[in-house]
């Protein structure tokens, strides 16, 4: 099958006998389907949204895997990867098949995934330290008789930050000797984030 489509194959036969008288010719079709497994990922990043992590915050992600095509798919296998520089691994729903915190999460099947099934995993990760990585999944699926289909992958950025903050108080007046007894003195703070 190249191509989703409904189409007939005919096959006709028009003998000769060994002396060549003609033979009535005979012929007989069938019908045949071919279908196209869509698959779709999607990775978000859900918790927190719209700004950046903290250093000891938890981001939690989401996969979340549609068959839109017109056939079932069975084994629907998922990847997942990270930086463990920036990011632990703390836990998942559905369980991954390895806790090993190395870089990838492993799930063997989330299917079957019937069509316009859908299944979604909740990951969550502790946050390291500062800075910007990337998380990405990856599935590559088979159809319910065994025919793979092209892997698809989506991968959602994330930042942390270390929260700092530090705070300097000097004499603004008098400067360079002591302060006269009744005389007023000021300070000047200054905090910096």
């Amino acid at each position: 099958a190249i191509t989703a489509g409904t189409e007939t194959n005919f096959a006709a036969l028009v003998p000769t006998t060994t002396n060549g008288v003609p033979v009535p010719p005979s012929t007989s079709s069938v019908p045949h389907a071919a279908v196209s497994p869509a698959v779709t990922i999607t990775k978000l990043l859900v918790n927190p949204s719209g700004r950046p992590s903290a250093v000891g915050e938890t981001n939690v992600f989401t996969i979340t895997i549609n068959n839109g095509g017109a056939i079932p798919l069975d084994v629907v296998p998922v990847v997942d990867t990270y930086n463990t520089n920036l990011l632990r691994y703390v836990s998942s729903l559905p369980a991954s098949v390895d806790n090993n915190d190395d870089g990838t999460i492993n799930w063997t099947n989330v299917g079957p995934l019937g069509v316009g099934g859908t299944v979604t995993i909740t990951s969550r990760f502790a946050v390291l330290t500062s800075g910007t990585g990337t998380n990405t999944a990856l599935s590559t699926p088979s159809t319910t008789n065994g025919v793979p289909v092209p892997p698809v992958t989506s991968s959602v950025p994330h930042v942390a930050f270390s929260p700092s903050i530090s705070i300097v108080k000097v004499v603004s007046s008098p400067t360079n000797r002591p302060a006269a007894i009744g005389e007023q003195v000021q300070f000047t703070i200054a905090v910096t984030n």
